[in-house]
């Protein structure tokens, strides 16, 4: 019986296997580990640019979109019963308090005005008259001493005192009206009541139930932000708040929220003004506005879009730090 050969070198394709597949096993883990890290992102909370109008949470650090607007808002409203004969501003124009914005009509009015007082002149003619015939009747009656006539002129007296009074009423009524007349005429030029800027005129206005002129008061600005249903209960009234510019990431402004508005949706009212680009994904959480005080407004523009970060109490940012690169919120910040 033969002894049965042993080889002692593998051959070549041998060798090929063998360094094959550490390099399988190696790739697995590789795509494995790429894959966990790929649905940790897409799991994050924070699914991409940044949305003013949602909350944003960058390791547990919220950041809320608002928009710089005045402390005060004036709705001038109009007189639907009276025509507008001139408008004296338009939209963007600076008015300062005292300045007129808009006149009515009062062609019409002057017309009025002088058919009321003739009617006013007619009563006070009645009144002389009903006066003449009672002080007439009253000499009469102290002239005789017949009693029948004596209780004629009685009768007599006691009616035009009635008529008198009537006119008398009726004189008061037509005065009444004839000062609302002269006062709407004098109120015919409708003028500022403080600095601002001019919204928005509206010449529908009244009939659309929106208001005819709105203007921004300057020097005073707050903030309007929005915070989702999921995260309102973590702010409240009196908590302190840093405002970041969303150009110039090194500009910051100190504030505290004065009011959050949880009877209204911030999409049923102004929403829109807060959507300006950004990451959409579906359906989003029902929106609120909150309001912050400034404590300087230093730079800040009217119309302007900014960041709110709630604070502690301590003044610390709520957990952990963030930065902005660009406008854009980034991880890995130190705290403030």
């Amino acid at each position: 019986m033969s002894e049965p050969v042993i080889e002692t070198n593998a051959t070549p394709a041998r060798k090929s296997r063998r360094w094959l597949i550490p390099v399988i096993v190696v790739a697995v883990l590789v795509l494995a580990a790429v894959g966990a890290k790929l649905a940790g992102l897409f799991d994050r909370d924070d699914p991409g640019p940044v949305d003013p109008g949602q909350f944003v949470d960058v390791e547990t650090f919220n950041y809320y979109g608002g928009v710089v607007e005045p402390q005060n808002t004036w709705d001038v409203q109009r007189d639907t019963g009276r025509e507008i004969a001139e408008i004296y501003v338009a939209v963007g124009d600076a008015v300062t308090t005292g300045q007129k914005l808009f006149a009515y009509d009062t062609s019409d009015t002057e017309m009025t005005l002088k058919q009321a007082q003739l009617e006013l002149d007619g009563v006070n003619n009645e009144i002389d008259g009903y006066a003449g015939q009672i002080r007439e009747l009253t000499q009469l009656r102290s002239e005789t001493s017949d009693e029948a006539a004596r209780l004629g002129y009685t009768e007599q007296i006691n009616e035009m005192e009635i008529a008198l009074r009537q006119a008398q009423l009726n004189l008061q009524t037509k005065q009444l009206e004839i000062d609302n007349i002269r006062k709407s005429m004098d109120n015919a030029v409708v003028t500022s009541t403080m600095d601002g800027v001019v919204k928005q005129v509206n010449p529908n206005a009244g009939y659309d139930q929106t208001a005819f002129m709105t203007i921004l008061a300057t020097g005073s600005y707050r903030i309007k932000a929005t915070v989702d249903e999921l995260n309102v209960s973590s702010l409240y009234e009196g908590m302190a708040v840093r405002i970041h510019s969303r150009s110039d990431a090194s500009r910051t402004w100190e504030g505290t929220i004065t009011a959050i508005d949880t009877e209204n949706t911030a999409d049923s009212n102004q929403g829109g003004d807060f959507y300006y680009g950004g990451y959409n994904g579906g359906e989003q959480a029902t929106k609120y506005y909150f309001y912050v005080s400034l404590t300087t407004a230093d730079d800040l523009l009217l119309g302007q879009h900014v960041y709110v970060e709630p604070l502690l109490d301590d003044g610390a940012v709520m957990d952990s730090g963030a930065v902005m690169d660009d406008g854009v919120i980034v991880d890995d910040a130190p705290q403030g």
